[in-house]
């Protein structure tokens, strides 16, 4: 009997070589050129991601935020592009576009896009496009939101550890890993779109000591996004100790290009309330705030940009700037000399790169028995209000 070979190449059910027949060798081998090939990829990758530290825009950013708790459908409204129209019209110059991703509580594990709550691609795409027709640049920020009504800052779950064998707490590595997953596809998003920043987020202070999945977070953005990245935290709430962690010289801080700081501090005290303030008076009650934000650029070696600052238009709105003020009575001169006094503190600053005002629009839900008007009199909002004539004359000069 003559047993004759098969020469041909043996293949799956893919059409991919299989191992162990007559090709074995060279199949091997080009296994391992290819191996060797994605190593050095790899090693590339990381080399060019490395070149992005420390780097920054050219020029102040004159911004305001835009979009939060847009639901699905706003971005590609009439409404939305007369908005874009408008924040162009005072003086712009960036846009800090902010697309919400949900989770069902603070202390959920998986972040997610609500079909009904989250923008759709196409459209927050048509936005960001709309916006550079414009000249100005955008900063894409995807912000997290808690359903069970708790806010970003109260995102917080168990470190992960071991109480009982077999009985291991993951929930950080889980939450981490959707973090990861999330922050990817929008920083493809603003690769596609060529948007001149992406921002992790904003406010998320009390998972700031993961330094290492922070770092992985921001490698996965990096293998996709080319451009500077930043993340935004509160200095005004006391919850990050940034001098403790940018004392540390492999905090995940120093990871990004710069730092962005969401700073809503008083400019007026508590014996203040119900009297009339000047600027000059609430630059001098800004002088705490500066101090505080000038070490922290020390400690950084980086410039800062503040990604959230602003109040309210109501009255005694500077003694409690984050607050929501929807009970207080209307005050537009509150929030325009909060302002004036804001940017004289700041803007010369050579360590201050600029100011994303929060807020140009209000999308929040309508309290009941309230309309649009009078929330619109008591809310962050500055378009047709007096600090609007502020903020343009700031970012024309």
């Amino acid at each position: 009997m003559v047993i004759r070979r098969n020469n041909k190449r043996m293949k799956n059910r893919y059409g991919e070589p299989r191992l162990g027949g007559g090709n074995s060798r060279k199949v091997a081998f080009m296994a391992t050129v290819k191996l060797a090939l994605t190593s050095v990829t790899l090693a590339l990758a990381a080399l060019a991601s490395s070149a992005f530290a420390a780097t920054i825009p050219d020029g102040m950013q004159w911004g305001v935020t835009f979009g939060f708790y847009a639901t699905n459908g706003y971005f590609g409204s009439v409404e939305a592009n007369a908005e874009i129209d408008a924040i162009a019209r005072a003086g712009a110059t960036w846009v800090t576009v902010v697309p919400t991703v949900w989770q069902d509580a603070c202390s959920s594990s998986f972040q997610y896009k609500d079909f009904a709550l989250t923008p759709n691609d196409i459209e927050l795409m048509d936005a960001i496009d709309l916006i550079h027709s414009k000249g100005m640049k955008v900063q894409l920020r995807p912000m997290l939101e808690c359903k069970d009504g708790m806010g970003r800052l109260n995102v917080w779950m168990t470190p992960d550890r071991v109480r009982m064998p077999g009985r291991a707490t993951r929930e950080r590595v889980k939450w981490f890993a959707s973090m990861a997953a999330r922050s990817a596809y929008y920083a493809r998003i603003a690769e596609r779109t060529k948007c001149e920043v992406f921002c992790l987020d904003s406010e998320l202070d009390r998972m700031v000591e993961e330094s290492g999945k922070w770092k992985q977070v921001i490698a996965a953005v990096r293998r996709v996004y080319s451009g500077p990245v930043t993340s935004c935290h509160t200095l005004h709430t006391g919850v990050v100790d940034f001098k403790k962690c940018l004392s540390d010289p492999n905090h995940w801080f120093h990871s990004l290009d710069y730092l962005t700081i969401s700073y809503y501090c008083p400019a007026r005290t508590d014996a203040d309330r119900g009297q009339a303030l000047s600027v000059d008076d609430m630059v001098k009650r800004l002088g705490g705030a500066h101090a505080q934000a000038s070490a922290i650029a020390r400690a950084t070696g980086k410039p800062i940009v503040f990604g959230e600052c602003g109040c309210s238009s109501t009255r005694d709105a500077a003694a409690a700037p984050s607050g929501l003020g929807f009970n207080a009575k209307p005050d537009e001169e509150e929030q325009a000399r909060y302002m004036e006094a804001f940017f004289r503190v700041f803007a010369h600053e050579p360590w201050c790169r600029g100011f994303h005002w929060w807020t140009w629009d209000q999308l929040w839900p309508r309290r009941k028995g309230r309309t649009r008007e009078q929330i619109r009199a008591r809310d962050f909002t500055i378009r047709g209000k007096k600090a609007e004539e502020v903020f343009r004359r700031w970012a024309r000069e």
